[in-house]
């Protein structure tokens, strides 16, 4: 006499994007992290206008982050709304109507944080399908 055994799989579909989800997660937050590291402080402001949407952006909201990212090419500033520019200059105040600046190289803070998030994602994933489909073990 023969019984027959039955028992139903684990949903991978369930695990998979289980996995997926949170390794996003996890991801965007290491993103927003390394940024947060690598982001020159003066203010504090780009820095913390630096932020994950939760799903899969991180943003870099302050006015001036793609000058930051990309650099600038040579360019002229003049005041907009005073009649001269004020900076310091070897301790100087200095006041002038126009300044020839050089232009900055691109410091390239948000491409570099996902490239080093980038590197881990693999891992990451394969942890948390792991994790996930432990929830699923026949017993």
């Amino acid at each position: 006499m023969s019984t027959k055994i039955s028992f139903d799989l684990p949903d991978f579909s369930l695990v998979l994007k289980n996995a997926t989800t949170q390794t996003m997660q996890e991801a965007g937050f290491k993103v927003e992290d390394e940024a947060k590291k690598a982001a020159p402080v003066d203010s504090g402001y780009y820095r913390n206008n630096i932020g994950f949407d939760g799903k899969n952006r991180v943003i870099a909201n302050a006015d001036y982050s793609a000058d930051l990212e990309y650099g600038t090419k040579p360019h002229v500033i003049e005041p907009k709304t005073a009649s001269a520019l004020h900076f310091q200059s070897d301790g100087q105040d200095v006041f002038t109507k126009r300044v020839n600046h050089p232009g900055t190289k691109p410091l390239a803070i948000m491409r570099n944080a996902a490239l080093k998030v980038q590197k881990q994602v693999g891992g990451m994933f394969y942890d948390n399908f792991r994790k996930d489909l432990k929830k699923y073990r026949v017993k």
